[in-house]
């Protein structure tokens, strides 16, 4: 049976809330991604440094994962969306070559834009995994019961 690990990255905890919620609810392993220098701010701060990070393309190193990814089949990615693009912190996932050989689900967090931001980064994932589908929670504070909804629905379409 294949093994599916839920790994995200979340500064201010609506994408953990989610990934954890994913990971109970299926009965699933998850797991923080977490760089050696996390950013310190929150609120209006964060957007000027996260969208800083993205434009400039500072990918950050990250902490070794925890999980042997070598258990796992299938991994499903979690991220906000800084500046139109997942965080530098996946980027790093892949730049890194820590994903390989995975089947990758992807779900993203946004306050607005419904443009997709894998484009920006599919070549790179695709090198050494295959994208099966992702989906996009918009403006989660407005409507977190609906874009929950959504986002479990999704993930039905996952067989476990």
């Amino acid at each position: 049976m294949p093994k599916t690990l839920v790994l995200y990255y979340s500064l201010e905890g609506t994408t953990e809330g989610l990934a954890k919620n994913i990971a109970e609810q299926y009965q699933l392993d998850f797991e923080k991604i977490q760089p050696y220098k996390e950013i310190k701010y929150k609120g209006f701060l964060k957007y000027v440094f996260g969208g800083f990070q993205v434009i400039f393309k500072r990918y950050p190193k990250l902490k070794p994962l925890k999980s042997d990814l070598d258990d796992y089949d299938t991994i499903i990615i979690g991220s906000p969306i800084w500046a139109g693009e997942l965080t530098p912190e996946i980027y790093s996932l892949f730049l890194e070559n820590i994903i390989k050989n995975k089947n990758i689900y992807i779900f993203y967090t946004c306050k607005g834009s419904d443009n997709t931001p894998l484009d920006k980064i599919k070549t790179l994932i695709e090198k050494d995994n295959k994208i099966l589908s992702s989906c996009q929670c918009i403006s989660l504070d407005a409507k977190f019961k609906e874009e929950k909804e959504k986002l479990i629905n999704w993930i039905e379409t996952i067989n476990f």
